[in-house]
């Protein structure tokens, strides 16, 4: 497939919440899941952020809800501008968020899971990248990470970096907050994408790594979030809940 398909591109649709931030939307169906490619299905559609929690929307709900955090330095020095992704981030910063999000507008916002997560980067394809499955010559500023650096980007500033839903900045800025843990490691959360201090080897739509306990301020990891307005919250609530009770039942099956 070619780099800048504009057919493949069109795919994207964009809906604004009560707060004016953009998601786009996902749809449910089947996609190729990580490096071994193997068919997965996402049972729900749903609207990811079409970018990473800014530094000026996590000041403004800290400032809105009174939520305690004391790194506001480190955050400046690490991403110096409003429109730079919010870092560093906890798991539990990230899940507060969606918490007063919920709280103030009434609608449903979480944290992807992983299988969400690289769905909204990597469409159905099992591509390797957002935009395909080779770097693009001589434009390796426009996807933001083929040359390390310490501090992140404004959101948008690598216009190739871009899913096929749309999705900004999914690799190679900031790691991003999953809603899935680790089981056999107590409080561990997976994060996704790479960020703007790591190789080339770890930005990409496959590369995860995770950290614990769950309060851990984690330099260069960000997050964003899903969004459920009210016309696809009960279907998304229904289909996942299926897919768990038929998960457990074919886990009783098996063992």
């Amino acid at each position: 497939m070619a780099l800048l398909d504009e057919q493949y591109w069109s795919q994207s649709i964009i809906k604004k919440d009560s707060l004016g931030h953009e998601y786009c939307y996902i749809p449910d169906s089947t996609f190729l899941y990580g490096k071994e490619r193997v068919p997965s299905k996402i049972p729900a559609s749903f609207y990811m952020a079409k970018y990473p929690i800014t530094v000026k929307q996590f000041k403004h709900f800290v400032n809105e809800s009174s939520y305690s955090y004391d790194l506001f330095d480190i955050m400046e020095q690490l991403s110096p501008k409003p429109d730079c992704p919010a870092t560093p981030i906890s798991w539990q910063n990230a899940k507060a968020y969606a918490r007063w999000s919920r709280s103030v507008t009434g609608e449903y916002y979480s944290l992807p899971s992983e299988e969400e997560w690289e769905m909204a980067a990597r469409g159905t394809d099992g591509r390797i990248y957002p935009w395909g499955n080779s770097l693009p010559k001589g434009n390796g500023e426009k996807v933001s990470f083929t040359t390390k650096r310490s501090q992140t980007s404004i959101v948008g500033a690598h216009p190739l970096n871009v899913s096929p839903y749309g999705c900004a900045d999914l690799i190679g800025n900031v790691w991003e907050w999953c809603l899935d843990d680790i089981d056999e490691i107590g409080e561990a959360h997976i994060m996704r994408g790479g960020s703007c201090i790591n190789e080339e080897k770890y930005c990409n739509c496959n590369a995860r790594c995770y950290e614990n306990p769950s309060d851990k301020r984690v330099l260069y990891a960000g997050f964003r979030l899903i969004f459920l307005p009210e016309d696809l919250y009960a279907k998304y609530r229904e289909a996942i809940e299926t897919s768990m009770a038929t998960s457990e039942i074919l886990k009783n099956t098996l063992y």
